[in-house]
């Protein structure tokens, strides 16, 4: 009996060191996995050139989460970009919106950015706010953006933005604040905005839409007052 008993608990023992040998190895693995779509990020920021353009050589004895406009979650994964009001005068399409994909916020207002939003920028899935007011960039307004479902604020006004107002807009269920104004969009209002029922400001004016306001836009009842405004200037067109 005490021979069978022995076994047992030296079974139960070499269960156990094996056990604990597997989490060790998986949390290892975790980590290093984690570290390496960190410095993945870093690499995606570097590329830019726009941290090295502001701080030079500096940037390469810091981590990129303590660089001046980066958040980082306590993975050390990149949450926010909020560099508004900085003078990048580049292309926004340097910045690889693939390496990001745990990015929330991206502000990039009064940037003096310039080219088009890149079809990629729908990579980022967990975006929840979203600002490029304020800069430089041409182009269509990429149908990509609908599959931002995360999104709460959207900002693109005073661009120039050209083309139609894409229809998978319609998809941003869970946006309050769009802002299209002071481009030059074209075409008429989709009427899938009237499916965005958490809308608290829509502005669309100062474009170049034509026809009419889909009557679906009267069931979107969280809007505020200067909405009322937005309908006169898109009447007189």
């Amino acid at each position: 009996m005490a021979s069978v008993s022995c076994i047992i608990i030296y079974t139960l023992l070499l269960v156990s060191v094996c056990l604990a040998l597997a989490k060790n190895t998986t949390n290892s693995s975790s980590s290093s996995s984690s570290s390496l779509e960190s410095e993945s990020e870093r690499e995606a920021l570097v590329r830019t050139g726009w941290w090295t353009a502001w701080w030079g050589n500096q940037i390469s004895k810091e981590k990129h989460c303590s660089w001046s406009g980066i958040g980082c979650s306590e993975e050390g994964r990149v949450v926010s970009i909020d560099v508004r009001r900085y003078t990048i005068e580049d292309e926004l399409g340097k910045l690889n919106f693939s390496s990001f994909p745990y990015l929330q916020t991206l502000h990039l207002s009064y940037c003096k950015l310039n080219g088009s939003i890149p079809y990629q920028i729908g990579m980022l899935s967990k975006l929840n706010y979203l600002s490029l007011h304020r800069n430089d960039l041409c182009g269509t307004l990429p149908s990509s953006l609908g599959n931002l479902t995360y999104l709460e604020h959207l900002d693109v006004s005073w661009n120039h933005l050209t083309g139609f107002i894409p229809s998978e807009l319609g998809n941003l269920t869970n946006l309050a604040y769009l802002y299209l104004s002071e481009n030059n969009l074209t075409g008429s209002i989709p009427s899938d905005i009237g499916t965005l029922s958490n809308l608290i400001e829509l502005y669309l004016d100062n474009n170049r839409l034509t026809g009419t306001i889909p009557s679906a836009l009267g069931s979107l009842i969280n809007l505020s007052k200067p909405w009322t405004l937005v309908l006169i200037n898109l009447v007189a067109l």
